[in-house]
């Protein structure tokens, strides 16, 4: 689980490694501007790591994911906050190598868990 040092990311990625047992990890890849190529080298250096939550900040997580799926950060679609999509990677993460597999609402995602008390 990744998140960017933000208060209101952090927040979320506390809730969504609660509900999954997964550790939080802060990186600045994942701060608004930063650059796509940043943060897909930095999950690479989490190579044992099989699946990695990204937790961020719009319009940045739009073009990257986009980035990862097609190569261009013109981004295809946008999350509303709270939202989430799955790419998958056969191989190192790098631009147009990511298949997208899902994109869900925050109103689907509430509905999967609870908020800890």
């Amino acid at each position: 689980m990744s998140t960017s040092p933000y208060l209101r990311a952090r927040q979320t990625a506390d809730i969504v490694g609660w509900r999954y047992g997964a550790a939080v990890a802060e990186t600045a890849t994942l701060e608004p501007g930063a650059q796509p190529e940043e943060l897909a080298a930095w999950l690479c250096a989490l190579a044992p790591t099989r699946c990695v939550a990204a937790v961020g900040h719009e319009p940045d997580l739009s073009e990257l994911a986009a980035w990862l799926a097609t190569g261009s950060a013109d981004p295809v679609f946008s999350f509303k906050k709270g939202g989430a999509c799955l790419l998958s990677f056969a191989g190192p993460i790098a631009a147009a190598t990511g298949e997208l597999q899902w994109v869900i609402s925050p109103r689907l995602l509430r509905r999967l868990g609870t908020r800890p008390a």
